[in-house]
């Protein structure tokens, strides 16, 4: 048995300790994986299963913390009620009250804790199976399972468009974002690349599940000439890269109309080219040219996916 399916059964069947949390019944799971259609991947079709029960969980989680919060208004307006009691006995009486509720806000905020993580491990656990599946799959066609690589650039990038460009010696004070440093080769300052706050933990594979699930998609650049070669990616050039779409049951999104936005977060600037789709290569497989990252970076590349039904988009963050 894989790693990745005893990951997937410990995920199904782990039970919680409290019955607040434990909303799922392996009855209704077993009756859940019956539904499962032979004729479609069954390893995807499971990881699906995870993710829709991952989203039950958070919005059990987002409902308990809601209650809280009901609560602490709750105690709001007996305080002020009490307040205006005068019989010491009624304001001990609801002072009782006031606390007991008090008592019941850290419960529900653990229950929620503790089912939102679990939703995460769901979660988590449903994009690992659904990736291997997604991997085996088209693995004649994919040749990068980590992140994106760059290529070794002997030049030291500087600026938005060149790796080194004259700045002119009025706008110094007002590009306060920007470094500036004198080359010896240059009369004037040039400016230096602007720092950027990548969030921790980004996110930054190569296959991504899109924002509405409805989509499973790899992307890696077509820049090797031998199979056994790690796909790099360029700077300062204009390449193509492979996109494969598919559905969260396993088949393939042929005939997809796609869209292709770029941009850097950190510099609010997008792509300094208009990337296209340039071929249907069939079995969910795309060709993608006119890609061109000008700069080192965090940049955010997102594929509008227009496919029968589906309208979703899948973004990919890329770190250079």
């Amino acid at each position: 048995m894989s790693t990745l399916f005893r990951l997937f059964l410990t995920g199904l069947f782990f039970s919680l300790s409290t019955s607040a949390v434990a909303t799922i019944s392996t009855a209704n799971k077993a009756e859940t994986l019956s539904t499962i259609d032979p004729m479609m991947d069954p390893m995807m079709q499971m990881g699906k299963i995870l993710l829709t029960d991952a989203e039950q969980m958070e919005m059990e989680s987002v409902g308990m913390i809601q209650h809280g919060n009901n609560l602490r208004k709750k105690i709001a307006k007996l305080r002020v009620k009490q307040r205006k009691l005068t019989d010491g006995k009624e304001k001990e009486a609801l002072l009782n009250i006031i606390n007991d509720y008090s008592q019941e806000i850290p419960k529900w905020q653990d229950k929620a804790g503790r089912i939102r993580a679990y939703g995460q491990s769901l979660h988590n656990n449903g994009i690992a199976v659904i990736t291997d599946a997604f991997h085996k799959r088209w693995e004649d066609h994919i040749n990068l399972v980590g992140p994106m690589v760059t290529e070794d650039n002997k030049d030291k990038l500087l600026s938005h468009n060149s790796p080194i460009r004259s700045m002119h010696p009025t706008m110094l004070g007002k590009m306060q974002e920007m470094e500036t440093e004198k080359k010896e080769a240059m009369t004037i300052s040039t400016p230096g690349m602007m720092g950027q706050d990548i969030p921790p933990g980004l996110n930054i594979e190569t296959f991504q599940i899109s924002r509405d699930k409805n989509v499973f998609a790899h992307i890696e650049p077509l820049t090797i000439e031998d199979e056994n070669d790690l796909p790099l990616v360029p700077l300062n050039k204009i390449h193509k890269w492979k996109l494969i779409l598919s559905d969260l049951d396993g088949k393939p999104l042929t005939g997809a109309k796609i869209e292709i936005v770029g941009h850097m977060p950190g510099h609010v600037h997008g792509l300094p080219t208009q990337p296209q789709v340039t071929a249907d290569l069939g079995e969910g497989l795309y060709e993608v040219d006119g890609v061109k990252f000008q700069m080192r970076g965090w940049w955010v590349m997102t594929f509008q996916v227009e496919a029968g039904d589906y309208q979703d988009e899948v973004t990919f963050n890329i770190k250079l």
